[in-house]
């Protein structure tokens, strides 16, 4: 691409249309007029999701990850519901954090993922797993009471497809709980001001995160998809423990704490249920 132009592509969301708002070393993000939702080209990158990430971003900080969702269902369920007993689908279910919190609450709980450490790693812990896309699953229609994706609608290529499979699974009074970063455009405004460090895409956790939302973004997109977000809050996410230990890296986890001055907390979880 000339990073001389300005860019315009079609919203993967909404067809929309969209503009550049930031660029880095080759790397490129768009943000459409229509829906606000900002995205990233997507790169089919085989160790992205290899062994050495499963292991940075869930094994190393498992009991703090565990924590961390039990506070967002305590959460959930004083805002809005108590979470009912029944069938859960975990999409992106990773290290099986959540699948060990259903298991102590004596949920039944399935979870999916595509990655073979992951995978490997909750049958060692006895959960049901299933490999794959969610969008090329064939699981059974309506049986499902609640589907969560923590962490997950940002980083997969397809969310419509994957929100419309979650529509056919589960129950028309299911909950959907999905959790994703918050990033407002002010922080693209921030990443451009940081572009000297050519790493400003760690603010944006490029190129793993391909779509970056913010409240009212995120709620379209779910309503498009048929789904009403009848709760949804902001939160801080788990510190940058993920970060390496260089200057560059150091600079940017410091300017973090700074960053929730400006653009607020830097995370967010909406509870939806389908449009009847």
């Amino acid at each position: 691409m000339d990073t001389n132009k300005v860019q315009i592509l079609i919203c993967p969301l909404c067809g929309g249309d969209s503009r550049s708002t930031w660029n880095e070393a080759g790397y490129y993000a768009f943000r459409c007029k229509r829906c606000g939702v900002v995205f990233s080209e997507s790169r089919n990158n085989p160790f992205l999701y290899d062994k050495n990430y499963f292991y940075r971003w869930y094994i190393r900080s498992a009991q703090k990850r565990k924590r961390y969702l039990k506070k967002i269902l305590k959460k959930i369920e004083r805002k809005y519901t108590k979470l009912p007993e029944g069938n859960y689908l975990d999409v992106g279910c990773g290290a099986g954090i959540f699948l060990d919190i259903a298991k102590q609450n004596h949920w039944k709980a399935v979870g999916v993922d595509i990655s073979p450490a992951a995978l490997a790693y909750c049958r060692q812990k006895k959960f049901n797993v299933i490999q794959g896309y969610l969008s090329e699953l064939s699981l059974p229609s309506g049986y499902f009471d609640v589907v969560v994706l923590f962490d997950v609608i940002a980083h997969i290529e397809n969310p419509v497809d994957y929100l419309k499979e979650i529509k056919r699974v589960i129950r028309d009074d299911g909950l959907v709980i999905i959790k994703t970063p918050k990033h407002p455009s002010r922080l693209f405004y921030i990443a451009r001001l940081f572009k000297f460090t050519r790493k400003s895409r760690v603010l944006l956790h490029i190129p793993a995160q391909i779509f970056h939302f913010e409240e009212t973004s995120l709620q379209k997109f779910c309503f498009m998809n048929g789904f009403n977000v009848v709760c949804i809050f902001t939160l801080d996410d788990i510190p940058g423990f993920f970060l390496k230990k260089s200057p560059v890296y150091m600079l940017l986890f410091f300017l973090q704490a700074f960053l929730k001055i400006f653009c607020g907390r830097n995370s967010m979880v909406a509870v939806c249920q389908k449009k009847i």
